[in-house]
């Protein structure tokens, strides 16, 4: 009989150390992320090293046009988003919910040009269609990023993504090139219009981060 539980014992014990094991190295697994939000659509790696820590690194890039129109002119831009970044994940919990800190790389820029510039004076409006101004519109190269982040389980190999947070890209860099002078503006009133454009843009140093997306388990 002691024989009996003996052997019965020595091969729970065989089939219970993988298994433990396996539990173990369960959190050591890489995950593909297609994503999709204000970052652009991108794609992002992640390992989750054990219940507490992971780590994800990623890339987003996107481009478009759009133009504003002011009450004197049209501003014509062109928006491209590239970044990339690291980021550390903390699952309080031991669970889905997660606390991360992390950094991106930035070269997001709106270049443009003001078009249709409107004139007036007392007797006759002037539309001057050429354009006469180019602008660039650049973040910080470096931004730190802070958020929080939940995963949902779809399947066994797929769960939903989200994350929210900020990065903190820093007072817009604004670059002007103008030639308003040919028209009869001098240059005081060009760089008052340019100092007013600074302005406008400079609380604007907090860029939100809204990502969805699915992850891979591999």
């Amino acid at each position: 009989m002691k024989r009996a539980i003996a052997g019965l014992a020595m091969m729970f014990s065989a089939f219970a150390c993988p298994a433990l094991a396996e539990d173990t190295l369960s959190f050591e697994s890489f995950t593909l992320t297609p994503n999709v939000g204000t970052l652009g659509p991108g794609i992002e790696g992640g390992w989750r090293l054990n219940e507490n820590w992971g780590a994800r690194a990623g890339i987003n890039g996107f481009a478009t046009k759009f133009t504003y129109h002011d009450k004197d002119s049209d501003l014509v831009n062109k928006l491209m988003l590239l970044n990339a970044g690291v980021t550390a994940d903390y699952y309080p919990f031991q669970g889905n919910f997660r606390l991360s800190g992390g950094v991106r790389a930035s070269a997001n820029k709106i270049t443009g040009k003001v078009l249709n510039l409107r004139k007036h004076s007392r007797h006759v409006s002037v539309i001057i269609a050429d354009p006469l101004t180019n602008y660039t519109l650049r973040q910080n190269t470096i931004q730190p990023y802070i958020g929080t982040g939940y995963q949902l389980e779809i399947k066994e190999r797929v769960s939903l993504n989200l994350d929210f947070g900020m990065l903190y890209a820093g007072a817009p860099d604004l670059s002007v090139h103008s030639r308003a002078e040919r028209y009869g503006f001098t240059p005081r009133q060009i760089n008052r219009e340019i100092d007013k454009a600074r302005n406008r843009l400079a609380p604007f140093q907090v860029y939100p981060v809204v990502q969805l997306g699915f992850n891979i388990k591999f």
